[in-house]
């Protein structure tokens, strides 16, 4: 007995593509429904998608804008900036009890009938004397830190007027104790905001140079 032959099935045909109605958020051609899509992450820029663990490639950028990043201020410019804050504050101390002794000397040599129109004549020069000085070492810190030749200049005017009244005081009250320790404060403020003030780094970061740091980006 012969069996009739089954019929012949018919060839396989996938099943019609559908376009997908949502773009491609990156770009590119949108991926019809039933195509496997690409593994791996969009590259920022376009192009080819990176597979998995390859890192993301970036142009190189400068400080998020495009340029160098700018030198900043050595730190001897800022130490002899603050060290110049500091010392003014303390002759405007300074300077307003010696104004104020001489005003008081001034009113009892006035009450008592005494001749103190020297003492208070010193008192109140000493006291601009200060005054003065702390006006130079604020204007010159403010103006040096912001790359201004003429700052350190004048800082450099306070540093020296303090340290002369140093001395002053020194031979006006034959060392006396109390004095010493004083003046060795402002003198040792004084020198070494000088000394910072001075430096070569400064010098060539207020001439316009670019001082030596590390760059961020190697190669």
């Amino acid at each position: 007995m012969s069996y009739p032959d089954p019929p012949e099935q018919p060839p396989y045909s996938p099943p019609p593509t559908t376009a997908n109605p949502y773009p491609n958020p990156y770009g590119g051609q949108p991926q019809p429904y039933g195509q496997p899509q690409p593994y791996g992450q969009p590259h920022p820029y376009g192009g080819q998608p990176q597979p998995y663990g390859q890192a993301l490639s970036y142009p190189p950028a400068y400080g998020g804008y495009g340029y160098p990043p700018a030198p900043g201020r050595p730190w001897q410019v800022v130490g002899a900036g603050v060290l110049a804050y500091i010392l003014a504050g303390i002759l405007i101390i300074s300077g307003a009890v010696l104004l104020a002794t001489a005003s008081a000397t001034d009113s009892i040599g006035r009450e008592f009938g005494g001749d103190t129109s020297s003492i208070t004549a010193e008192l109140a020069l000493d006291g601009f004397v200060d005054l003065l000085a702390a006006g130079l070492l604020i204007t010159g810190g403010v103006m040096m830190t912001g790359r201004k030749r003429l700052g350190r200049t004048m800082l450099i005017s306070g540093c020296s007027v303090t340290l002369a009244a140093c001395v002053y005081w020194l031979v006006r009250t034959s060392a006396h104790a109390g004095i010493v320790v004083f003046d060795l404060l402002y003198a040792a403020l004084a020198v070494i905001a000088l000394v910072l003030a001075v430096s070569g780094t400064v010098s060539q970061w207020l001439n316009g140079a670019a001082t030596a740091a590390p760059s961020a980006y190697p190669g």
